[in-house]
């Protein structure tokens, strides 16, 4: 595709000083961010909740905003990388397993977050000739055109979020693969109620639903980093998973919980996870309580549902 020329020149801009240089600019970027509050009273909050010690909440979201910073330089770094340079920055473990899924001609389901660097999952997947398509939340602003233009440039195929669902039955028809982030707040009507540690969160029920209609196979991508622009791609899976929509969507979120767990920094505190609320606590104050139940299952409308 044409690079449009904004593009090109970030990816141009980032590229001049030393790889070095311009990764501790961006982990700076962040820290400066970090700074000056934006959205810190949020991210603390969540993480005060979901780790319940107030060093660990503070170490993992001022970590958090570094990785922010370095993601978004690594992103335009990738732009100007050749197949070789980015197949040594991105290691993929386990893919082995995820081309074997996808040998099957089931199609499949690769659930992932916002955790780690997510951008760079896709770009180096398609550089080994692995093409996911992605259902995306349309974003609006200069940033995110960039974003957007970087995910294309990188192989990257956007659905949009909203009507996606026969689209998304197509991708999974045709065996290829379809990713769907699973931990973004949804609107009430578009998601049910799961356990995220141990607080009722709306959630796509996208993976199960989508898996139960077609028989695709359900994976998982996890990156962790291992260094400045260094990271190993986890692929998990195929999941057994039962066929219970709610039942699969709380194992999905407990699967994304452990890896959060084990890398608090790498996740996306910022989000307002926990922000839609089941209807019987709606109006209750304070933190909602854990037994809440389930909402019913969302319309066909897979994309996100609320903002951040």
């Amino acid at each position: 595709m044409k690079i449009p020329w904004a593009l090109r020149a970030v990816a141009w801009l980032v590229s001049l000083p030393p790889r070095r240089w311009v990764l501790a600019l961006g982990a700076g970027l962040g820290t400066l961010v970090w700074r000056l509050g934006i959205r810190r009273r949020v991210a603390l909050e969540n993480a005060r909740f979901a780790l319940g010690d107030e060093a660990a909440a503070r170490a993992a979201v001022r970590g958090a905003y570094r990785n922010l910073g370095m993601v978004l330089v690594e992103t335009f770094l990738a732009i100007r990388m050749s197949d070789a340079e980015l197949a040594e920055a991105v290691r993929l473990d386990n893919v082995e397993a995820l081309e074997g899924a996808v040998a099957q001609g089931k199609g499949v389901v690769v659930v992932a977050g916002h955790f780690g660097n997510w951008e760079l999952l896709g770009a180096a997947a398609s550089r080994r000739g692995i093409v996911f398509h992605a259902i995306v939340r349309q974003l609006k602003g200069p940033m995110n055109a960039l974003l957007h233009g970087a995910r294309a440039i990188a192989g990257l195929r956007e659905i949009g979020a909203k009507g996606t669902f026969h689209e998304a039955l197509d991708v999974l028809r045709r065996g290829e693969i379809l990713a769907v982030i699973i931990d973004q707040n949804m609107l009430r009507s578009r998601g049910i109620f799961v356990d995220f540690f141990g607080r009722k969160a709306c959630t796509t029920p996208a993976p199960a639903l989508l898996a139960d209609r077609t028989g695709a196979l359900v994976m998982g991508a996890f990156p962790v980093r291992e260094g400045p622009m260094r990271w190993r791609v986890v692929f998990e899976g195929p999941y057994e998973l039962p066929k219970d929509v709610e039942e699969h969507t709380q194992r999905l979120q407990n699967i994304m919980e452990s890896w959060v767990r084990r890398h608090p920094d790498h996740w996306f505190w910022m989000h307002r996870r926990w922000k839609t609320r089941p209807l019987e606590e709606a109006e209750a104050p304070g933190l909602p309580p854990r037994e809440a139940p389930a909402s019913p299952a969302p319309p066909a409308d897979l994309g996100p549902g609320s903002s951040r």
